[in-house]
């Protein structure tokens, strides 16, 4: 539906010097109202990104990229209300509710973030702006993805794993760029317009991106590499065999294995069970490795089987600790999973679970730094905390009386 061509004139050769004149005036080469016509079938013709969906039941924030048109910079519609302290001059901007889009359909936001410039016309979108496809100006939107971590959890030491979904590239062969060319040039594969469009192509592959993270022990890459030229945008009939090409692809099972490990070990988070006690910088104080599943998901007892299955072990800054996912020192008095640890240790450590043979991965938050999580957990509130509860000791067990009078 969304690739339905215009109607042009059925006449040899005329047809298609039509269909170009046309879709140069209607700015691209499919009709608005059929992608639209999609969108509206899928997401709803009211449905808003800030709807509350499974997304924000399990609290995972969702941000769509867009360009604008004149003057491109991204921009970035959020389910989260664009919540977080942001630099004055990021490379992008978070478009936020008071902006106007809090209305906008969902549709509408998924519209812009697929008029990809020559295919669909920009979507111009009442009271906010017009907008376009990213893609063009960041492919991969890995490091906008980050700074937005960095926004929403400024106390987080860095993201558990990142992982990053291509849609194909050519094989790359290791040689050296070529630098000379065979043969005289002509103007039909050497002129302005095709050099551009090589070079238009070129930087839609943010391989500068790749590079800079490919030996970043969290970065995981997903694409699957084509030796011949790579399918158009459009050409929906090659969907089944790029889904077969997919799945047959060796070379990602290594990094999709990588993936669901990290996977599993996010499931994993550290607390304080109570404000430990700074001496001469040196933190002691008691904590519990907890996990994010519940005694009363039935996937909880199918995960634990699984890590006893394959001996899963946490280390504590590269030591194991002591404990078998199958006996019950893993197990609170509610029944659900509890690890308990004492501690004493500098500012900052590292827990993390390998399970079998494979390279151990951080649980979520690790690294952590001992400052961040009193100030997480609201440990260092005086007066209080937000939740009424009653307040632990200090961080600083030897806060002097003259500070105290102070606060």
């Amino acid at each position: 539906l969304a690739f339905k061509p215009r109607k042009v004139l059925n006449i040899p050769f005329l047809s298609r010097v039509h269909e170009i004149l046309k879709s140069y005036l209607a700015d691209g080469i499919y009709p608005a109202e059929n992608i639209e016509a999609a969108l509206k079938e899928v997401f709803g013709i009211d449905r808003s990104i800030l709807d509350p969906s499974h997304a924000t039941s399990i609290g995972t924030r969702v941000g769509l990229p867009v360009a604008t048109i004149r003057e491109p910079s991204s921009c970035i519609f959020t389910n989260y209300n664009g919540v977080g302290s942001r630099e004055q001059d990021q490379a992008y901007h978070v478009i936020k509710p008071e902006e106007g889009y809090g209305k906008v359909p969902l549709w509408e936001i998924a519209r812009s973030a697929s008029a990809a410039p020559g295919f669909f016309p920009p979507k111009k979108i009442n009271g906010v702006g017009t907008f376009q496809d990213a893609g063009p100006l960041e492919n991969d939107p890995l490091i906008s993805a980050l700074s937005e971590v960095a926004a929403m959890f400024p106390l987080v030491e860095e993201p558990g794993f990142m992982v990053s979904l291509g849609t194909g590239a050519p094989r790359t062969k290791g040689d050296k760029p070529s630098m000379s060319v065979s043969g005289p040039l002509t103007l039909w594969k050497d002129g302005a317009f095709p050099r551009l469009w090589r070079m238009f192509w070129e930087k839609m592959r943010d391989r500068h991106v790749k590079q800079v993270f490919r030996t970043h022990p969290r970065y995981h890459r997903l694409d699957t590499e084509f030796d011949g030229e790579l399918p158009r945008l459009d050409d929906t009939k090659s969907i089944h065999e790029l889904q077969l090409k997919a799945q047959e692809d060796h070379s990602v099972s290594k990094v999709i294995d990588n993936v669901a490990r990290c996977a599993i070990a996010s499931l994993f988070y550290f607390e304080l069970d109570a404000a430990p006690t700074a001496r001469n910088g040196e933190f002691t104080g008691i904590g519990s490795i907890l996990c994010g599943v519940r005694l009363c998901d039935p996937a909880f007892k199918v995960l634990l089987g699984k890590l006893s299955k394959c001996s899963a072990t946490f280390y504590l800054n590269n030591c194991p600790i002591p404990g078998a996912f199958d006996d019950g020192s893993f197990i609170g008095k509610d029944g659900n999973f509890r690890k308990r640890l004492e501690l004493s240790l500098s500012g900052r450590f590292t827990i993390s679970l390998k399970q079998g043979d494979s390279e151990p991965c951080n649980i979520s938050g690790s690294p952590y730094l001992m400052e961040k999580l009193v100030i997480a957990q609201g440990l260092n509130a005086h007066f209080g905390r937000a939740d009424h509860g009653k307040r632990k000791r200090s961080v600083n067990g030897d806060l002097s009386t003259r500070k105290r009078q102070r606060i």
